[in-house]
């Protein structure tokens, strides 16, 4: 039993630990100035990553280090928290976000500890809350004076570590977070973690253009490569197809993303998360495009179509909505199935990747089919067909279809349309910047004309600018692209064409 205690340090037990040395808790708990373990620091240090790791639990309700934790209000069952995130009723600052008669208490640090206690809106004073009493309210439901919290508070079984990196981003909050990165006449911007030199050498010449021109509400914009969230007021990210877990981009925190394209799944949930932004769509949002060809032109209708997925859940999911969409199109063949090296598509007359999967493993597929369907057409998101493209492929002309966006997806000349779109956000949110109010101006933004896709358009679970793609195909000596369809959108086939 110590072991394991030792192993998993749930949180009710350090609480009880705590009560225990008060004298029990029958009826009022005793209030108590610091309940803090023995030989805990008074004002403890925040560990590296704490406060990112804190901000995960805050607003998703999940730990980081995928340990369980759960909610419960009063008698009911226990359900996981992300159900019933601490953001949910708090607000991004912490501040309570009051819905019919429930006001949800102000939970930034500096309200929960005032060194004069606070007065309730029951008229009981309070003392000020140490990291033990709020791990206590949380978890037991008592408030730092040991009186009952409302019905309405959930109650949460959570890990010492993570209840501690709960505290450390509350701290945060009173240096308020959501203009991090923002000075009187500077703005910074991180570039997404892992960019290319050559990416970092785009996205700096074309900041540079903007500053010559005066900035942004008189603010300069200040490029930092592998920025942290807490560091940056804005991440932006050029290279194409760059996932981003849990609908943020990876290392990009609370920090909104800017991005060219956005994680292979987001499209087929939230788009490109809550606080990231996508020019156009990524793996999943062309295998729908490819899909729409495929069943307008009925292409392999007349025998088999196979649609190869990678391993994951939501990708064997897409592609079997997208089978669905074939079959309600009339085709009478269609079979899914995992994306295989040893067991690659026989006898079929079209193959639709769905990805995501490992490009070198699609581009070996690709040669086992061309040996025993000569005939077989295959139909690949651009995003995934890097080895197809990187040699002359004759033996693909005629046989290969791609959806991607019509503009150029290098990073050194994508640059200069994502700094763009990051500028149009910052001048839609004014001269008052913070990260909220960002992420609400951006979603505002419409009629954005780019080369070769239709005027971009933003909204509220809209995050990808221009969905759908162009179709392109090989041009006859196999090493160039030619469009077939300037661009299709599934969910719009009459929208407007591509901007000039």
């Amino acid at each position: 039993m110590r072991r394991y205690a030792e192993r998993v340090r749930p949180l009710t037990a350090w609480v009880l630990v705590v009560l225990a040395s008060q004298g029990g808790c029958q009826g009022k708990l005793p209030p108590a100035h610091d309940t803090s373990p023995p030989g805990a620091p008074k004002k403890p240090g925040i560990a590296a990553g704490a406060i990112d790791r804190g901000r995960r639990i805050y607003t998703m309700g999940r730990s980081p280090a995928g340990r369980p934790i759960t909610a419960r209000i009063g008698d009911g069952p226990a359900v996981p928290a992300a159900a019933l995130p601490c953001v949910q009723c708090h607000g991004e600052d912490g501040r309570g976000r009051p819905e019919g008669d429930v006001t949800p208490a102000n939970i930034a640090w500096s309200a929960l500890t005032p060194p004069y206690g606070l007065t309730r809106p029951d008229g009981q004073n309070r003392p000020p809350y140490s990291p033990a009493l709020f791990a206590r309210a949380i978890a037991l439901g008592f408030d730092s004076a040991g009186r009952p919290l409302g019905p309405t508070m959930p109650r949460y079984q959570i890990d010492a570590a993570d209840a501690a990196d709960l505290v450390a981003f509350l701290r945060r909050l009173d240096d308020g977070p959501a203009d991090a990165g923002v000075s009187a006449d500077l703005v910074r911007i991180g570039l997404a973690p892992g960019s290319s030199p050559l990416a970092s050498r785009a996205v700096a010449a074309a900041i540079e253009v903007v500053n010559r021109g005066g900035g942004v509400f008189r603010r300069r914009l200040e490029l930092v490569a592998d920025a942290v969230s807490d560091d940056v007021f804005a991440v932006i990210d050029v290279a194409p197809a760059v996932p981003w877990p849990d609908g943020g981009h990876a290392g990009a925190g609370a920090a909104p993303v800017v991005g060219f394209q956005p994680d292979p799944w987001v499209e087929t949930g939230g788009e490109s998360g809550a606080r990231a932004f996508a020019l156009v769509s990524g793996h999943a949002g062309q295998a729908r495009v490819l899909a729409a060809l495929a069943a307008r032109e009925r292409i392999g209708f007349e025998g088999r179509v196979v649609l190869l997925h990678g391993p994951s859940d939501r990708s064997t999911t897409l592609a079997r909505t997208l089978a669905r969409q074939l079959r309600d199109a009339g085709a009478e063949r269609v079979e899914c199935r995992p994306l295989d090296e040893e067991d690659a598509p026989t006898g079929c007359r079209a193959v639709l990747f769905v990805g995501p999967a490992d490009p070198a493993l699609l581009d070996r597929t690709v040669g086992a089919t061309l040996r025993t369907d000569p005939a077989a057409v295959f139909l690949v998101p651009k995003a995934l067909a890097g080895p197809l493209l990187s040699r002359p492929r004759p033996d693909l002309v005629g046989r290969l279809l791609l959806a991607g966006p019509g503009l150029v997806e290098e990073p050194g000349k994508a640059a200069g349309v994502v700094v763009r779109l990051l500028v149009e956000g910052l001048k839609a949110t004014g001269r008052d910047l913070d990260r909220s109010r960002f992420v609400a101006a951006f979603e505002q933004l419409a009629g954005i004309r780019v080369a070769a896709a239709p005027p971009l358009q933003f909204g509220s679970g809209r995050h990808i600018g221009a969905r759908g793609a162009a179709v392109l195909r090989l041009g006859p000596e196999g090493r160039t692209l030619q469009t077939v369809v300037p661009w299709l959108d599934p969910d719009n086939r009459h929208g407007e064409p591509p901007g000039q």
